[in-house]
Formats: structure tokens, sequence, C-alpha cells
């Protein structure tokens, strides 16, 4: 997720220059509903909370708004926090731009898969199973692409 907010930062996609409004830490709720239907609190979850403000040149444009970002992550991971912020002010500003490609650190689909833990995680698992009939195929391919360059060398 750092690796991301950077590329947003450096100008990958737009010049930005990000602002740490606020940096909290603390502890929030954690409340269930107990058997008479009244929330019962049953512990504490520290957290910390990023908000950054993002100023933005595009294309060597200056864009006189100024987008609001947002990042909360469990326990102090405040670096975490920050970049979670970066990428959503990012995410927010690309939406309200006219329809273009955008960078992977605007692209909230892109960013929702990749950071997704569950998702990536079940992808990359999914690569022990065996793949024997995709490999064939992947095979066939190759020595018909093969086949045809040949033939048409000799030809």
């Amino acid at each position: 997720m750092t690796a991301l907010a950077y590329s947003a930062v450096r100008g990958f996609a737009a010049l930005q220059d990000p602002t740490l409004a606020e940096l909290r830490s603390g502890h929030l709720p954690v409340r269930v509903p107990g058997p008479d239907g009244l929330e019962v609190t049953i512990g504490e979850l520290p957290a910390t909370v990023a908000e950054i403000v993002l100023y933005r040149t595009h294309a060597g444009v200056p864009d006189f708004r100024l987008t609001l970002g947002l990042g909360a992550t469990p326990g102090r991971l405040e670096r975490r926090a920050i970049a979670a912020a970066v990428l959503d002010a990012t995410t927010t500003r690309a939406a309200a731009d006219p329809p273009a490609a955008r960078a992977p650190c605007e692209d909230a689909e892109f960013l929702g898969i990749v950071l997704d833990a569950q998702e990536a995680v079940g992808f990359v698992e999914h690569l022990k199973l065996p793949h024997h009939v995709t490999f064939a195929s992947d095979l066939d391919r190759v020595r018909a692409a093969r086949d045809r360059a040949r033939a048409g060398e000799e030809g």
C-alpha cells in the first residue's frame, strides 16, 4: 500500500502534493448486541486514523480543488494509515475527473483487488492446484505459433 501511495506522490499519475492534516491514535470501543437487545462494550481496539489534504497539478495545469483523504488502520500503523489516506484522496480525485485511463494509484477497482488480502491470497493459492490442462493448451498454442512461423520462413 505504501508503494502505491508513493507512486501517487511521485507523480506517476499526476504531480500531487499531499499534506498530512491530522494523525490520531487511540482506542475504539468494540460493541455487540446483548441478549436484551442493548449494545454491550466488550473491549477496545487500538486504531490509527490519518487525514490528508491533496493538491494536484495535472499536465502542468494547477487544479485549484483540494481533496480530503482518510485512512484508518487497526493498531499503531501510522505509515499504513497515511498511505491509505493518500490512496483515498487520489481515487476520490480521479473519480471526479473526466473519464480517462487511470494510473494504478487512482483506480479504486485495481486497488481493491491488489490490496484485499483475501482476494490476492485466493488467487495465489489457486496456483498451487494442478494446471495440467491449462499448461497443455499453452504448449499447443506455442507449438502452433512456432509451426506457423517456420512455414512462413520456408514459404
